[in-house]
């Protein structure tokens, strides 16, 4: 005799709970993983919406190269998914509670802040983030000693946000202390995994470098969101035939892909 989980009123009772749980907004269906940290979902508490709209009134940036204008978009979506709205882009300031984003070279607004202990503090590939004035104005700033220590910084600045942290006082300075920070996978170039129960490598090693898959923006930009620098493509002991000349043009492709990232 088969066993129906429906069966009798106990299991309908389980059904409408169940349908009505997959049904509602927001539900465990609708979720993937995909997005990992970066979910820049509507903040729920309007209150809070309220507080970080009125400290982030506009965003100077100046993208002089690929890693700011990265972190100039990242701070589009993420503002507009978890604000509602992203604040407008200026040249220069011109009210209270501007975000002013670079570095000393990119941004003369920085340059003119007192940021050198804090950007020494940093290093070559931290970031400061303080709330202070600049041009008579109050403001936020996120600011590095590299492009790279930028892009670092906007994702901190942006899991504040989600954390709903305050911004009135904020005085952060964060440098890693590691240099090679790397995710070593044990891929085959023929897309199986070693020890892998997760399905293919995401390397299409077959289609590149003609064909560039989206997911591999998306896999640099994850790794960059937590400061991770660098990959091993293939496991330790792949065919040799990746170090041929066909192979080293299709990691070629990958490098233009991930190096904006820093990867």
């Amino acid at each position: 005799m088969r066993l129906s989980i429906f069966a009798g009123q106990s299991g309908i009772c389980f059904a409408v709970v169940l349908l009505a749980h997959l049904a509602r907004p927001g539900s465990s269906l609708a979720e993937d993983g995909y997005r990992l940290w970066l979910r820049y979902d509507l903040i729920d508490k309007p209150e809070v919406r309220t507080a970080y709209r009125a400290a982030l009134t506009e965003l100077e940036i100046t993208t002089l190269s690929p890693t700011l204008a990265i972190a100039k978009e990242e701070l589009r979506i993420g503002l507009l998914g978890l604000l509602g709205k992203c604040p407008p882009f200026v040249p220069a300031i011109t009210h209270n509670g501007a975000l002013i984003v670079g570095t000393p070279q990119s941004s003369k607004t920085i340059a003119r802040l007192d940021l050198q202990n804090r950007l020494q503090a940093a290093g070559a590939e931290g970031f400061v983030i303080l709330a202070t004035t600049a041009e008579g104005k109050s403001c936020t700033v996120v600011a590095a000693n590299s492009d790279i220590g930028v892009l670092y910084g906007v994702f901190h600045l942006l899991r504040l946000l989600q954390t709903h942290q305050s911004l009135d006082e904020l005085s952060f300075v964060s440098a890693p202390r590691i240099k090679l920070r790397l995710l070593n996978h044990w891929d085959n170039l023929d897309r199986t995994v070693e020890r892998g129960y997760a399905g293919f490598s995401l390397g299409d090693w077959h289609k590149l470098p003609n064909y560039l898959d989206p997911r591999y923006k998306d896999y640099a930009r994850a790794n960059a969101s937590i400061g991770i620098n660098g990959t091993v493509l293939t496991n330790v002991n792949a065919n040799a035939w990746v170090l041929t000349p066909a192979y080293l043009e299709k990691v070629a492709a990958l490098a233009i892909v991930f190096q904006p990232f820093d990867l």
